[in-house]
């Protein structure tokens, strides 16, 4: 059975609904001791991330690594996280995605900083892709998030992010 002008012989009616939680876990490097934990936090999935996925499945203005998260960054800004985000408030530095553990509707990625990375007090965490590089501010800022409570990392401690996405029917 085709299709005809005029004809409505189908609607199709569907929602994605991409969800994204946080979580920080900052470590004494000698000890292994558990210095703070954010606990999972929701963060909020930015305009500019939702279009990339978006054109990636339009196949419309396909840049480099398109779609693809490859950096996660931490910060110091205060702001609010909006839809219209393009970057941290203050980025303070940014590691190589170093794991992905996906499953058929979700993606989790970690990224672990050393002893001698992001010295200060962290207050957000973003998550980078398509065109990023190491530079600051550089690429498509996925997702956003501001914790619930900063903490301070300092000479003495480790530091691992985690971030789970999940793709769902709304």
């Amino acid at each position: 059975m085709g299709w005809r002008n005029g004809d409505n012989l189908m609607k199709v009616k569907g929602e994605l609904k991409f969800t994204g939680y946080v979580r920080a876990v900052l470590r004494n490097d000698k000890t292994g001791n558990i210095d703070h934990d954010t606990g999972w936090q929701k963060n909020l999935f930015v305009l500019v991330g939702r279009e990339a996925i978006i054109n990636v499945l339009a196949n419309e203005d396909v840049i480099a690594n398109a779609g693809s998260v490859t950096y996660v960054a931490v910060g110091t800004g205060v702001g609010v996280p909006a839809d219209a985000d393009i970057a941290l408030g203050t980025e303070l530095e940014r590691k190589l995605v170093g794991n992905v553990t996906r499953t058929s509707d979700s993606a989790l990625f970690q990224a672990f900083y050393t002893t001698t990375e992001a010295i200060g007090t962290i207050t957000e965490l973003g998550l980078f892709g398509e065109d990023a590089g190491a530079g600051v501010d550089s690429g498509t800022l996925f997702e956003h998030v501001l914790f619930d409570t900063s903490f301070a990392k300092d000479g003495t401690q480790n530091l691992t992010v985690e971030i789970n996405i999940t793709c769902s029917q709304g």
